[in-house]
């Protein structure tokens, strides 16, 4: 037990370490907004409500996903083909903004 809290704190630190000194913009976005998302959680229930949904969590998710494993590895094949379609569609939509954009002060150059 006490190997495994060490290691935990020694996780943490690394993370903590990764954080501030590495400039790692994703992982510094990552914790901003789990941060947030902590002191939000926060202010709208006590921390016992949010340990007891937690323990909750914890214990019925696995169960959940053991019987329904074809289920959700089927739902999660088709959240990623639709975010794959949207992010095609929002990528064409915003490459054709700047490519009309680059072109109109191209042209608008041009005639000065």
């Amino acid at each position: 037990m006490g190997n495994t809290v060490r290691t935990w704190i020694e996780e943490a630190i690394r993370l903590l370490f990764r954080v501030s000194a590495e400039e790692d913009w994703p992982v510094f976005v990552e914790v901003v907004a789990g941060l947030w998302l902590l002191s939000y959680v926060g202010s709208c229930m006590h921390f016992l409500t949010f340990l007891y949904i937690g323990i909750v969590g914890c214990m019925t998710v696995p169960i959940t996903y053991v019987k329904n494993e074809d289920k959700f590895k089927r739902f999660v094949e088709w959240l990623k083909m639709k975010s794959k379609m949207v992010y095609e569609i929002i990528d064409e939509k915003a490459i054709n903004k700047i490519k009309s954009r680059v072109v109109t002060q191209m042209n608008g150059k041009k005639k000065e």
